[in-house]
């Protein structure tokens, strides 16, 4: 029975021999390992608070320039990364809206506000990681204590 890539699924770690035969008999074999990946996780996730507090009445772009910086390994990566996707919480106000990034090791997502986040990472495989309520702090609140007319 001549077959042309033949593929076997749901392999497990381990070390495999395989055997190839012709229609002339001529064999050809070898060894081939499988690892299993490292486990998928989130190594790192950073913050930058946005500039002003959320209460002041300033340029809007100063209360929405946060950053989180979410940086990743293990797992089996696309060819140009893994899928880094973060939502804001309550998951209710975002609508089930992720803002999504691919990158390598490490992705940076900006524009945003002071308040909490699920930061989630997505391998080839469909593995996920993910670590829920990242705080996005804001600043203080800018007050004046003594005003001199």
């Amino acid at each position: 029975m001549a077959r042309e890539n033949l593929v076997f699924k749901n392999l497990g770690a381990g070390t495999y021999t395989y055997k190839i035969k012709d229609a002339n008999e001529c064999t050809l074999s070898d060894k081939v390992k499988l690892r299993k990946p490292d486990t998928l996780k989130i190594t790192t996730v950073d913050f930058t608070i946005p500039t002003c507090h959320e209460g002041d009445m300033g340029d809007v772009s100063k209360r929405t320039d946060g950053e989180i910086l979410v940086k990743a390994m293990g797992g089996i990566s696309f060819a140009d990364g893994y899928d880094y996707l973060l939502n804001k919480l309550p998951l209710s106000e975002a609508k089930g809206r992720f803002d999504s990034i691919r990158g390598i090791s490490e992705v940076v997502f900006n524009h945003l506000e002071t308040g909490e986040y699920v930061v989630e990472v997505r391998d080839i495989n469909g593995c996920i990681t993910k670590k829920d309520k990242q705080r996005l702090k804001q600043p203080d609140w800018l007050h004046i204590e003594n005003l001199i007319l």
